[in-house]
């Protein structure tokens, strides 16, 4: 990502940031590791630390909620306006999968949106349309290593597994990335045509009533 925005933010501010999330042993030299490429591009960068305080819930998203909390307030305490994030292709797919193994409905399986709103600031996803192994590519072309996090290979992960069986049954991450797509283009559309159906409506003493003249125009 920082790469990447760095081409395309040329004349513009841009900042970057790193959370150690300090789950692994190594997390610490690894961003560090970024630290150093962030300054060979000329680019500010911050580590942003967080430290587990319970053993106990869901250490994904707790991991995913703090890093969104220090995000915000590292961008909103520089003054900016907007995150990016480096969700790929396959996050859409592996996240399309995931839910469906959970029986999620077509708000859990619609894709992540390109930008959202969230932690009082705005999240900007400019990846989605590229996967992982384009992204690859894109950097092996200018000579620019990476780094694989070894938790990407941990199955005790829903994503991981999500990832493995992808692959393993040869499905077509852009495929389901644009299912995805479509599901969240679905879900846009209910919700618009809902919206316009409870305009008309009138709410007494508990009950709804809706506009005949409404749901006939409304979309079958």
């Amino acid at each position: 990502m920082m790469h990447v925005a760095a081409e395309w933010a040329r004349g513009r501010r841009l900042m970057v940031a790193t959370v150690d999330h300090g789950l692994r042993e190594d997390s610490a030299q690894e961003a560090e590791e970024v630290a150093r490429a962030a300054r060979a591009l000329g680019l500010p960068h911050a580590i942003l630390l967080w430290r587990r305080d319970t053993q106990v819930g869901n250490l994904m998203a707790q991991a995913r909620d703090a890093r969104l909390r220090l995000l915000s307030g590292w961008a909103q305490h520089n003054d900016l306006p907007a995150v990016a994030l480096g969700h790929t292709a396959n996050d859409l797919a592996e996240t399309l999968v995931m839910r469906l193994a959970r029986g999620s409905g077509i708000d859990g399986l619609a894709a992540m949106a390109e930008w959202r709103d969230a932690f009082g600031m705005r999240w900007l996803r400019p990846m989605l349309g590229a996967g992982r192994a384009d992204l690859r590519d894109w950097l092996s072309a200018r000579g620019i290593g990476w780094i694989d996090d070894p938790t990407n290979d941990n199955a005790d992960y829903d994503r991981v597994r999500a990832r493995q069986a992808i692959a393993s049954l040869g499905l077509d991450v852009s495929g389901l990335a644009r299912s995805a797509g479509h599901i969240g283009d679905a879900r846009d559309a209910l919700s618009d045509y809902a919206a316009l159906v409870s305009k008309e409506a009138e709410a007494e003493r508990g009950s709804l009533t809706l506009s005949r003249a409404a749901l006939r125009e409304a979309p079958p």
